[in-house]
């Protein structure tokens, strides 16, 4: 989604050690989406600041989504930007739940003043 690449998995030989598959030495870790991206990606989705869209939107794991937006919503100086609700989930169920620092959310509204920052 933001241009990550995804390490596979390759026949290494150690069969005997039960290890039929291995990851490649060479495989880089995944990197987050920088605030650049969010911020990027955020405007695409909702079409300007100050709309609420799902969390579920920027197409992250729950485990990145939880961790990426956690470390938005600790920095003082990101978080004031933000602002995260929770919202029931529609009838059909288009609205998932992330926890973001212990509290449950499901939408991002950023305000335009956050390019301020960059």
């Amino acid at each position: 989604m933001f241009g990550y690449e995804e390490s596979g998995y390759e026949e290494c030989g150690y069969e005997e050690f039960g290890y039929e598959e291995c990851l490649h030495m060479s495989a880089a870790p995944r990197l987050s989406p920088s605030l650049r991206d969010v911020i990027d990606k955020y405007r695409q989705l909702a079409g300007g600041f100050g709309c609420p869209l799902p969390l579920a939107a920027f197409g992250l794991s729950t485990e990145e989504t939880e961790r990426v937006f956690g470390i938005f919503d600790e920095d003082y100086h990101i978080s004031r930007f933000f602002h995260f609700t929770y919202e029931l989930a529609a009838a059909d169920g288009s609205s998932r739940s992330y926890h973001i620092n212990g509290f449950p959310q499901s939408h991002v509204a950023l305000d335009a003043d956050i390019e301020s920052i960059l």
